[in-house]
């Protein structure tokens, strides 16, 4: 084991971790998020949304992309499971959450935050 630098929600510690190779998805995540993306307390108020109207959104979302992910993980190792259901399940997700965004993003826009 090594002593590495190991970044969790944008903040750094040194300790025993596992060093990330550039392939990983986690690193092309990163590479277009900011650390202001990671932990932001105003967030609330920049996208005008009440806790409990954001918690609904956000946990709807998590549910939705992991059934996808669950889904897409089957289909990728079974081939004959779930044929076209994590692109129908990608599709529903962007359908249904496509005007909350646009919504979030126009807010942001107004607000020079985008």
């Amino acid at each position: 084991m090594e002593l590495v630098d190991t970044q969790v929600l944008g903040t750094c510690a040194y300790g025993v971790g596992v060093r990330v190779p550039p392939w990983a998805p986690l690193n092309k995540i990163n590479s277009f998020m900011n650390k202001k993306d990671y932990i932001n307390f105003s967030h609330l108020e920049q996208v005008e949304e009440s806790y409990f109207t954001h918690f609904r959104f956000a946990f709807w979302a998590g549910c939705v992309l992991f059934v996808l992910s669950i889904t897409s993980i089957i289909h990728a190792i079974f081939p004959f499971m779930f044929a076209r259901v994590p692109d129908k399940i990608y599709n529903y997700f962007k359908r249904e959450s496509e005007t909350r965004v646009l919504r979030v993003n126009s807010v942001l826009r107004r607000k020079g935050l985008e």
